[in-house]
């Protein structure tokens, strides 16, 4: 039995929003990060910044942690209010899989270019990534780190 050491257990609310892909300017063509995209990129950060903060003081952990690391994302997305209720139940229930967009992939981008910096150094670090998605009541990002048994 493999155990995992537990760094991080954070709920960052609001619809998630998938990593946009990179814009280039006509007149320079040079790339830019779409307003949107930083936008959540920033609120992501401080979110997942203040939620190391909570229960502990900085000399009981380190931030941004070093080593090997483990990254469980689930991402809850809103019901759409044009189903009909019997459509809107089952999604509640979890009868019905999130199989639209957006990609769990761009989803899980963002929040891993968000925390660099802030929960690891690079996001290189990660040696396994769980990304589901699925539908909520309430939006949000939950996010679990772990410190692989064989790394601590």
């Amino acid at each position: 039995m493999t155990v995992h050491k537990l760094l991080l257990a954070a709920w960052v609310p609001g619809v998630p929003t998938s990593k946009g892909r990179p814009r280039f300017a006509r007149a320079t063509g040079r790339a830019y990060t779409p307003a949107k995209t930083a936008g959540a990129e920033r609120t992501l950060a401080g979110e997942l910044g203040a939620a190391t903060k909570v229960g502990m003081t900085a000399r009981e952990r380190e931030w941004p942690a070093d080593g090997a690391l483990e990254l469980e994302l689930v991402f809850h997305l809103p019901i759409p209010a044009s189903w009909s209720k019997r459509k809107q139940d089952e999604a509640r229930r979890g009868l019905l899989r999130h199989v639209s967009r957006p990609d769990c992939d761009n989803l899980g981008k963002l929040v891993m270019d968000a925390a660099n910096g802030i929960l690891w150094r690079d996001d290189s670090q990660l040696v396994l990534v769980t990304l589901s998605k699925r539908y909520a009541m309430a939006p949000g990002t939950a996010v679990t780190l772990y410190r692989p048994a064989e790394a601590t």
